[in-house]
């Protein structure tokens, strides 16, 4: 192995010159794409050893560029934010430095150059115009590809329900004993409306829920089928709700809702859901309803696709709850299949697809044991023993897959590849004596990636202050995707608690309102007397009505002569409060209960979200 810099301080040095040299006039003696094909320089010669887990690619090629004692960096252009900061997994054993380019180079569809003199090259991975619009392709492929299977749960839920609709009474109560999800959708007295109020769908409804559109109309304008199914579900949704907490504070305080004042919303699937590790298959859209503070936590249904194992599972804890058995311990075994159901999808389908271990590489067949560290976040962290176990070299990328778990594995090679990838939803591939472990939504994740710098100042806010002010959601509302809002949930826990406002679309869009607002629109509105919101522009006026809607009143009953609009924080949460002659009062909210104050945290400005 080659010798190693003496200290931290060396490495750094090592580092920073290498940047200068990159970047300061050098010529570019040769670019490679990932068979890093040089031949003039020994160095690429030399052996190192690397137990790196889930590290950035930066990190990963400081310890590299320290075992080599060479310069191995990432590009320190901006626009290559991704390529320093995608995370990675690599354990490999003696395995040259050749290699270890050439592998990280095409795990990740990256190119390597070099520049500066002979002997004394640096090495720069960067990504090039045609990985990029590779990248691109593959978004694409995968949004066309959930597109269609949204459109084949679809299908598939309206012709379950037409042959529901065609079966007798008693050719459901003999099927129903076997079908859990039949007994849902016929008997129970939460699934029979919710069905029926499904099933009234009309294609237009539909089709405009698959185009990526909400389809809203107001209760009173509904079928009286409709209006009917809607009332019976929320009926017995208050019954199940009783059973599970008698308290009542699930249910609410049972207070009449006033129809009159509800809209119904049929929505896709809330906006990063798609992306969500965290969610599993068969959530085709939303029925959401608002407009009366009674509906409480009953505003809001998921509409599922029936062949789905959360259906299935979901549909038999209900029925189980009304039928009377104990409310805590079915939806905690309903946690547990759910959890099931994230971790082991294709673990039936792989063993019916076992290879003859004569038909496989010799590396394959080898039967060996790891024993995965608990809590291990990916899959290359999982396979850290490989290289020790069976003389494999691991490089996987290593985004984050809440819920999945691997323990003790024993058996062939091959199998334990196959259950790690299952587990943690990537595929892999024997290349040499490396293995190469890649996300099957790759695309997906590094478009959801946010700065490491972002997530530190959002962290640092939040220790500052407590929790994330209304201005600092405001500004997060606007400046990241939904999919950047979920990663920053998923791989921060201190963000996850911060960030859950912006998941409800209601509240999202009150801070999406809040954060188009001038300063000194935000000084009155801040004041003791407020303002008259009929001042705001038209745009705003706009947001405004769909704001007032989901609160239950219309713009015309409003705004008036006299309302007056307040924002103001009240138990620790921030909302908005109008009042309008001549005794209405409706309030907006925008975050749930905080500790922070509303302002955003001072010092440096706010980040504005790479992509």
């Amino acid at each position: 192995m080659a010798p190693r810099t003496g200290s931290r301080a060396g490495v750094l040095s090592i580092v920073c010159a290498a940047i200068l040299m990159a970047g300061g006039g050098a010529a570019v003696a040769q670019r490679s794409g990932a068979d890093v094909s040089w031949q003039d320089d020994p160095r690429l010669e030399r052996k190192i050893t690397l137990a790196q887990t889930r590290v950035t690619l930066e990190e990963l090629l400081r310890v590299a560029s320290e075992e080599a004692n060479m310069f191995i960096i990432p590009s320190s252009e901006k626009r290559f934010w991704k390529v320093r900061e995608v995370p990675v997994s690599v354990h490999a054993r003696d395995i040259t430095v050749r290699e270890f380019m050439r592998q990280v180079a095409t795990l990740l569809d990256f190119t390597w150059s070099r520049a500066g003199e002979d002997g004394r090259w640096t090495y720069t991975i960067w990504q090039g115009a045609n990985a990029r619009d590779r990248e691109a392709r593959a978004l694409r492929a995968k949004e066309e590809e959930r597109a269609a299977q949204l459109r084949r749960g679809w299908d598939t839920l309206t012709s379950s329900l037409a042959e529901l609709q065609k079966m007798s009474p008693s050719e459901i109560e003999k099927t129903a004993q076997a079908d859990p999800l039949l007994q849902f959708a016929a008997r129970d007295p939460v699934g029979r409306p919710y069905t029926a109020l499904i099933g009234s769908l009309g294609p237009a409804v539909i089709e405009s829920v698959l185009s990526g559109q909400e389809y809203r109309v107001p209760f009173n304008r509904l079928p009286p089928a409709q209006q009917q199914n809607l009332q019976d579900l929320m009926s017995g949704l208050r019954q199940l709700f009783q059973k599970m907490d008698p308290s009542g504070r699930a249910g609410g305080d049972q207070t009449e809702v006033d129809w009159s004042r509800v809209t119904v919303r049929v929505s896709p699937a809330p906006e990063g859901v798609a992306h969500s590790e965290m969610i599993p298959g068969g959530l085709l859209g939303m029925i959401g309803l608002s407009g009366d503070p009674a509906l409480r936590m009953m505003s809001g249904f998921p509409i599922l696709d029936p062949t789905s194992d959360v259906a299935k599972t979901l549909a038999k804890a209900v029925v189980r709850v009304n039928a009377g058995e104990d409310p805590q311990s079915v939806f905690e075994q309903m946690g547990r299949e759910m959890m099931e159901t994230l971790r082991g999808g294709a673990s039936s389908k792989q063993d019916a697809q076992k290879t003859d271990s004569s038909e496989l590489d010799p590396l394959l067949a080898q039967e060996i044991e790891i024993q995965p560290k608990e809590g291990q976040p990916d899959a290359g962290g999982a396979l850290a023993d490989l290289p020790e176990k069976a003389g494999l070299n691991v490089f996987a990328e290593a985004w984050r897959v809440p819920g999945a778990q691997v323990r003790t594995q024993k058996g062939r090679v091959v199998d334990i590849l196959d259950a790690v990838a299952s587990a943690f939803r990537c595929d892999w591939e024997l290349d040499g004596t490396s293995i190469r472990i890649r996300s099957r939504n790759w695309a997906e994740r590094r478009a959801a990636m946010v700065p490491k710098a972002d997530i530190e100042y959002w962290k640092q806010a939040i220790e500052d202050n407590g929790s994330l002010g209304v201005d600092d959601l405001a500004h997060i509302a606007r400046v990241y995707t939904p999919e950047q809002l979920m990663e920053m949930m998923m791989s921060e826990p201190s963000l996850g608690g911060n960030l859950g406002t912006l998941m409800d679309p209601r509240r999202k869009r009150a801070l999406l309102f809040y954060g188009s607002l001038d300063a000194s629109t935000l000084s009155a509105l801040r004041s003791e007397a407020g303002m008259d919101p009929r001042r705001l522009s038209p745009t705003q006026l706009d947001a405004l009505a769909l704001l007032l809607e989901e609160a239950g009143a219309s713009r015309r009953e409003v705004l008036v002569e006299g309302a007056r609009m307040r924002l103001v924080e009240d138990a620790g949460a921030a909302h908005f409060q109008v009042q309008y002659p001549p005794e209405g009062s409706l309030t907006i909210p925008l975050t749930f209960g905080r500790r922070g104050a509303m302002g955003a945290r001072g010092g440096a400005s706010q980040p504005e979200g790479d992509r």
